[in-house]
């Protein structure tokens, strides 16, 4: 509990303080506990007070044991996570250089450590550090369950050179997977006492007290970088610790194929990701597993933020943080929808996995290593395609893929001429340099090949509407002219059998249900259509569109479009109601967007981002959804000119802004649910309905600052929380 003054400790056996205004009180029983607990709440100098919970222990995943013989010829435990963030190379020039390295010791909050193990002789420094129940209070030795803290300790050794130390505080019991508040503080507290110079913590946790978040910000004000795991649950959490505060590091988990795994916890507070997956490390009694869980990625950046360290001691923790996302490589997240045409097509980059993964050798300033060009982009062409891979250096063997998969020696295609693309192909290259065995950084391009059809596969009236297509192209691009009459229009189901489709500038609508259950549909681009109608793609398996001229998009146009993930639509004004709900669209860019429809964009499973910088009205229909209710993703809306917010307009999802300076209405539940609202701007707003900010669930959350002008009085009242609001 945090105390501004004196108290009644009703009874406690024990009482601890010290730290700042926290005390942590202990009784007899968890009954006296909760006893106490429910008088000294009511204490008027008391400011914080919680329980001191257990707390599950972020546990990764153990995929497989390795063998001793396996390791014998390898100069890593992680071979594959060397080269995808540059570790190798970096490790390898400074055991070149004359450049001077200061000794630097990365903290583990964690399970202990087996500081006898083979892999990690002379790179411990012992803490006699154990907050746990079991085993010696001097003693950080790691449990025998577990083990967690050796296999982190272990991706710190194997990705740095031997002036980066490992002290490891043991804050977990004997079971490895269960501890407290109180113990994990202690073990913070400790290390910023020893002076680390970094600090590892693969634990998520809540906390009603905020003793954590005080020491995590004792070790910023220490200018000590603290890494943390995002967690391994893929589900949206913007509430846990460490995670959610922006004091830390937060790192999310890639994969051998250079891809945000599925299994990322979802935070808008992810900073940059590492690999996690199927990553071997050292666990007790000089044995080795292969381990996945987003606590190996965090010690991955923890060694990067103590390499920089160790060259320019004065850096700070912001700018640790800045380096390491100004130097990342940019890394998709896996598409929830699948392309017939093949795997990994249309992997997209997500507000929730940071900013890229690290890369240590450019994050250290080392010049980077020649990749190869590609001579085809992201794009439709017609015809079969040459692709030709050039590199400018020689000395390089260009690998690549056409599988989706990223290139290596093992599984790669060596390039040696020019080769031909028929279809939709993900094309992934990287330079191999032999002399040093590194990677360049990859380069990808997936181009669209389409093919233009005889005329005669093609029935068309003479009014240019085409009625039926009958050729074989599965991708298809449709001429301008045919049997010398221009094309104008389609009838519904015209084009059933096609994969793609691009349209002539000639054609201008996409018709009434057009491709209304359309099962094999998943492309279309039409440079001259400039209205959508209704349900023109409904509960059909479009991906992808291109509409760069449309003005209108019509009610249901997408309605329950499942795997429709991405549109190009800068110049559309007007978006009717029930546009886009139930499909699965990832962001919207609309520029020029004057006016949205109810429940346009409402039960959007994976809509992150808005922008509708223009847009002023949300028309209201009796009955519908919420403009975009239950997009539990969405976390961003930028429209700073709208003037109203119908009923459930963001019930349900994870806005973090309601910056709405020119709103003047807002109706029943507008933000019912909004979990992770944080802050409001609405200074012309006239009332606040009931129900506007509530929850089903009221949720434990820190006192928050809204401004709210009355027009009426002019003045300003503020609200320290949203129960407060006028109703």
């Amino acid at each position: 509990m945090r105390a501004d003054s004196k108290f009644n400790t009703y009874g406690a056996l024990e009482e601890v303080s010290g730290f700042e205004d926290f005390h942590i009180l202990q009784y007899e029983s968890p009954e006296a506990t909760m006893a106490a607990f429910e008088q000294i709440k009511d204490e008027k100098n008391i400011t914080k007070i919680a329980p001191d919970e257990v707390v599950a222990g972020l546990q990764g995943e153990t995929d497989e044991i390795i063998s001793e013989t396996e390791l014998q010829n390898e100069k890593y435990l992680c071979d594959w996570s060397h080269d995808r963030t540059q570790s190798k190379r970096l490790q390898e020039y400074l055991s070149k250089s004359n450049i001077t390295l200061k000794e630097v010791v990365v903290g583990v909050i964690d399970t202990g450590v087996d500081y006898n193990h083979e892999f990690l002789k002379e790179r411990i420094v012992r803490t006699y550090f154990n907050a746990s129940p079991d085993g010696s209070p001097k003693d950080e030795i790691d449990n025998e369950i577990e083990c967690h803290g050796t296999a982190v300790s272990s991706v710190i050794v194997d990705n740095s050179p031997s002036n980066v130390k490992v002290a490891v505080y043991r804050v977990f019991g004997d079971d490895g997977n269960t501890t407290t508040i109180s113990q994990i503080c202690a073990g913070y507290l400790k290390a910023i006492e020893h002076s680390v110079d970094v600090l590892n913590v693969s634990i998520g946790h809540y906390d009603e007290s905020g003793m954590a978040e005080a020491c995590i910000m004792r070790a910023y004000m220490c200018n000590i970088p603290l890494f943390t795991a995002i967690g391994n649950i893929p589900c949206i959490d913007m509430d846990s610790l460490l995670s959610s505060i922006s004091e830390c590091i937060v790192v999310s988990a890639t994969d051998k194929n250079n891809t945000n795994v599925s299994w990322n916890t979802l935070s808008k507070y992810t900073d940059i990701s590492a690999p996690g997956d199927d990553i071997p490390v050292a666990v007790i009694h000089n044995k080795y597993e292969v381990w996945s869980g987003t606590s190996f990625s965090t010690p991955y950046a923890a060694t990067l933020g103590a390499l920089l360290k160790s060259v320019t001691p004065e850096i700070t923790v912001d700018e640790i943080d800045a380096r390491l996302k100004e130097t990342s490589l940019d890394v998709k997240r896996y598409s929830e929808t699948k392309s017939s045409q093949g795997a990994y097509m249309d992997n997209y980059h997500s507000l929730y996995d940071g900013v890229g993964m690290i890369q240590f050798a450019n994050a250290l300033g080392l010049e980077k290593i020649i990749a190869p060009e590609l001579n085809l982009e992201n794009k439709v062409y017609v015809g079969e395609q040459i692709c030709t891979i050039t590199c400018p250096n020689e000395k390089a063997t260009v690998l690549y893929t056409t599988d989706g998969i990223y290139p290596t020696l093992e599984n790669a295609i060596i390039y040696t001429e020019p080769f031909e693309i028929t279809q939709r192909t993900r094309i992934r290259t990287v330079a191999y340099y032999a002399d040093g065995g590194y990677y360049s950084d990859e380069v990808e391009a997936t181009p669209r090949i389409q093919y233009t059809d005889r005329d005669e596969n093609f029935v068309i009236d003479n009014d240019g509407i085409i009625k039926r297509y009958t050729g074989n192209f599965l991708d298809l691009f449709v001429p301008e002219t045919i049997n010398g009459v221009t094309v104008t229009g389609f009838d519904k189901g015209a084009f059933n059998a096609v994969i793609g489709l691009t349209l002539p500038k000639t054609v201008t609508e996409i018709p009434v249900s057009a491709f209304s259950k359309n099962s094999t549909i998943e492309f279309v681009c039409g440079k001259g259509i400039v209205t959508v109608k209704s349900s023109a793609f409904s509960q059909s398996t479009i991906m992808n569109v291109e509409f760069p001229a449309a003005k209108h998009i019509q009610g249901n146009a997408f309605y329950l479009a499942s795997k429709f993930c991405s549109g190009y639509f800068p110049n559309i004004e007007t978006i009717d109601s029930g546009a886009f709900s139930y499909s699965k669209i990832i962001s919207f860019y609309g520029p020029v967007v004057q006016e949205i429809g109810d429940g346009a964009f409402g039960q959007y499973s994976r809509l992150e981002k808005v922008y509708f910088p223009q847009c002023k009205i949300i028309n209201k229909i009796w009955g519908g959804n919420g403009t975009f209710e239950s997009c539990s993703r969405l976390t961003s809306a930028d429209m700073p000119l709208i003037t109203n917010l119908t009923a459930n307009a963001f019930s349900g999802t994870s806005i973090l802004k309601a910056d709405f300076p020119f709103v003047e209405t807002i109706t029943q539940r507008a933000f019912y649910e909004c979990d992770y609202l944080e802050y409001i701007n609405m200074p012309l707003l006239l009332s606040v309905p009931k129900q506007a900010f509530s929850s089903y669930i009221p949720r434990n959350t820190e006192p928050r600052f809204f401004l709210f002008r009355q027009r009426n009085a002019n003045r300003t009242r503020c609200f320290w929380n949203l129960s407060n609001f006028p109703s």
